[in-house]
């Protein structure tokens, strides 16, 4: 278990960039993803962040195998 850090992350998966608030995405990956990237109506809670990073992580461990 790590320790929180002051600022939390992009949040987009993988991206560890500290961000304002929760839900925004870092700057690096706004360039990276430019146009890709889209507004949604509301940002995704601390919660279902952490859900689906836990869902995608078990995916990635499950195809290590």
């Amino acid at each position: 278990m790590t320790a929180p850090g002051l600022f939390p992350d992009c949040v987009l998966p993988g991206c560890r960039q500290p961000v304002a608030k929760i839900g925004d995405t870092c700057d690096t990956c706004r360039t990276a993803f430019g146009a890709f990237l889209r507004p949604t109506e509301a940002a995704l809670t601390a919660t279902e962040i952490a859900e689906r990073d836990r869902v995608v992580a078990a995916t990635y461990a499950a195809r290590r195998t």
